[in-house]
């Protein structure tokens, strides 16, 4: 996990700023949440980009 930890990091912030997004948070610590707001399909494309 350490070692995939930097990727996972600049996946996300990658997303943060094509997205523009203020907030990502894990579904789990959402009382709801619609859809169209999940992101972790174009976080793991990006991590696949990475490797």
């Amino acid at each position: 996990m350490s070692d995939s930890k930097p990727k996972i990091d600049q996946a996300i912030n990658e997303l943060v700023k094509e997205e523009k997004l203020d907030l990502l948070i894990p579904r789990e610590a959402a009382l709801y949440a619609n859809q169209e707001m999940d992101y972790t399909n174009k976080i793991i494309e990006k991590l696949n980009k990475l490797n």
